[in-house]
């Protein structure tokens, strides 16, 4: 059921199994949603033991014309203040042990201004808020290439830390969209394969809330519904991000 529901939350994604995984936004219409897509063994393996250069790989939307950022992080603990029309919430991340998730979370889209007026369109009361990756008007946000997973780093999802939303069969699928957790969800905390050679699981923790986790806790406790077909478990009343910036 969770592995249904996570990937309902990672669609709609199109997957190209290469010798790197490329996920980009597509309609709905014109293309299966990524929870129903099915892969054998040869197909799972290949999408979760993709081949990365050494330097993040950047893919800028066609409607876009930024330039792809260095690759530094200047400071590997930013402070981070979301603001929202349910009020401010302030993060600390952590680029010590998740280095190139905080990196592309503030390069590729803090620093970009890609999450200024999109919305948290997952809300599950006693589990976790979603965003960055839909516009007020439920309209997918295409975001940069995915990233690897950094889920094996020792932070485990408690509550109020910030984690990268992915699809559930595909372990390098990150790239703009987050979850705040509510709760401890020790369900999408990594679990090491018996040889301890693969990174195979969990969902990558990389900061936590230092302030505004009551604004945390009134989102996840906002009416929702289950209308829009794309986006289940949706605010009645949006929840707007007016914008992402880095204040430390």
């Amino acid at each position: 059921m969770l592995s249904r529901l996570l990937a309902h939350l990672s669609r709609p994604v199109c997957l190209l199994l290469t010798t790197t995984i490329l996920l980009v936004g597509c309609s709905s219409e014109d293309k299966p949603p990524a929870a129903s897509i099915t892969t054998d063994t040869e197909a799972t393996e290949a999408a979760v033991t993709p081949t990365f250069d050494d330097e993040p790989i950047q893919l800028i939307p066609q409607s876009s014309t930024a330039i792809s950022p260095a690759h530094t992080l200047a400071d590997p603990f930013p402070i981070v203040l979301i603001k929202t029309n349910k009020g401010d919430i302030k993060l600390k991340l952590n680029g010590e042990k998740s280095p190139r998730t905080v990196e592309n979370f503030m390069q590729n889209y803090v620093d970009r201004g890609f999450y200024s007026d999109t919305i948290f369109h997952y809300v599950a009361k006693d589990f976790m808020i979603t965003g960055g990756g839909y516009n007020q008007a439920g309209e997918y946000q295409e975001p940069m290439t995915p990233i690897r997973n950094e889920s094996n780093n020792g932070l485990l999802n408690k509550r109020g830390t910030i984690a990268m939303m992915r699809h559930p069969d595909y372990v390098d699928s990150a790239s703009s969209q987050f979850f705040i957790n509510l709760v401890d969800n020790a369900s999408l905390d990594y679990v090491a394969s018996e040889d301890e050679t693969n990174n195979t699981s969990g969902y990558c923790v990389f900061g936590e809330v230092i302030e505004g986790m009551d604004v945390v806790d009134a989102i996840g406790n906002v009416p929702v519904s289950d209308n829009n077909q794309n986006l289940p478990s949706t605010p009645v009343e949006a929840v707007i991000v007016t914008s992402v910036e880095q204040v430390k």
